[in-house]
């Protein structure tokens, strides 16, 4: 006589399947996140006693619609170019820096003064080369953000 439950085996086979999914689903996730990771902002201050903010992304894919929230004010950069990074000052200067060749520019683009005041790390969103919507907050956690993609018109 057979259980309503069915057999061992079965069941084994069963919480083996459910196993597999979710670990493909994780594997998906980590996969997702590789290329956002790699980009950060990050405050620093050097020996000439300048607070300097530095973007960058170390990754192999370009970012697009890179933004710096400032509160009123955004700082946005259409692409970040894979493998690059720019280093922003108070006074407006920024070095780029991709692929190993530096380009130096005086009052290009500039970032609201308040940006270097605020506590933690800079705010951050962009998306990464599939579209994805990631943000990283003043902790630097970085998470992705939630809602459908916007459609171009």
């Amino acid at each position: 006589m057979t259980s309503p439950w069915g057999t061992v085996p079965s069941w084994v086979s069963a919480v083996s399947v459910i196993f597999a999914a979710l670990t493909y689903r994780w594997s998906l996730s980590t996969k997702e996140k590789e290329q956002a990771a790699k980009v950060a902002a990050w405050k620093s201050k050097e020996g000439d006693g300048k607070q300097r903010i530095t973007l960058s992304n170390f990754s192999d894919s370009p970012a697009f619609d890179v933004c710096l929230p400032d509160g009123g004010r955004s700082a946005h950069q259409q692409e970040l170019s894979p493998k690059s990074y720019i280093v922003f000052t108070e006074d407006g200067e920024y070095e780029y820096t991709a692929d190993g060749k530096e380009i130096r520019v005086r009052d290009a683009m500039k970032l609201d003064k308040a940006i270097f005041r605020q506590e933690g790390r800079p705010k951050l969103t962009f998306k990464d080369a599939v579209g994805r919507e990631w943000v990283a907050g003043s902790t630097g956690k970085l998470r992705r953000k939630r809602g459908r993609p916007r459609r171009k018109r």
